[in-house]
């Protein structure tokens, strides 16, 4: 779980800062405000596409290496395979290790969706902060307006991406004492799953997630 100082940071760095946004010269400027939210708002979503798009790059490795049946065939495809792997988690592929690599990215996951969360409720409370001073009423057209234009604000894309990391995990089970056709259904399920979330969500892909 993450503390309040970590919160504090992300906040502070790459989400709606609250206590920047609440000072006096800020809020009751109306262009001011205004211009110090967008930009806020707009760091959040960045820093989620990277988050998001990096989650998705680490789930079609580990799923890859976790059903394969040959982690060393010397093939190009699998030398490829090993440079990502090394890459992203700093060794050499491995099954058990890649297993324990898919709960680790379930939980920071997880943690961006927690501070999804945090932005969502800082959000509300600096606009009705502001509606109390400028005596208009503005959260809800806010709200509904970010919803537009952040399609990842109520939560399900992690929520998606979270239900294929189970699935993942729950194929795991079987992997250490059969490779069979179930496995290699579960591949190629987990394959499409992957695709169909970055197409669905238009998260710009690494290639090797499509590679069979």
């Amino acid at each position: 779980m993450q503390s309040h100082a970590t919160r504090d940071y992300l906040s502070q760095e790459h989400g709606i800062d609250i206590v920047v946004l609440s000072q006096k010269d800020v809020i009751e400027q109306e262009k001011v405000f205004w211009s110090v939210l967008q930009s806020h708002t707009d760091r959040f979503y960045s820093y989620y596409h990277i988050q998001e798009k990096s989650f998705v790059g680490k789930a079609s490795v580990l799923q890859k290496i976790i059903l394969s049946k040959k982690l060393f065939k010397s093939t190009s495809g699998q030398e490829t395979q090993r440079k990502e792997y090394n890459r992203l988690f700093n060794g050499l592929p491995d099954k058990r290790t890649a297993i324990n690599h898919i709960r680790v990215l379930k939980r920071e996951i997880s943690s961006l969706n927690r501070f999804l969360e945090v932005n969502k409720t800082a959000h509300t409370q600096i606009l009705e902060q502001y509606n109390l001073i400028h005596c208009e009423d503005v959260v809800q057209r806010e709200i509904d307006e970010l919803e537009k234009t952040h399609s990842f604000w109520d939560g399900s894309r992690l929520k998606a991406l979270i239900d294929l990391i189970d699935e993942c995990s729950v194929s795991t089970t079987s992997t250490s004492s059969t490779n069979g056709p179930g496995n290699i259904f579960s591949f190629r399920k987990l394959q499409v799953g992957l695709s169909y979330y970055l197409m669905n969500h238009h998260v710009s892909h690494p290639s090797h997630i499509l590679q069979t």
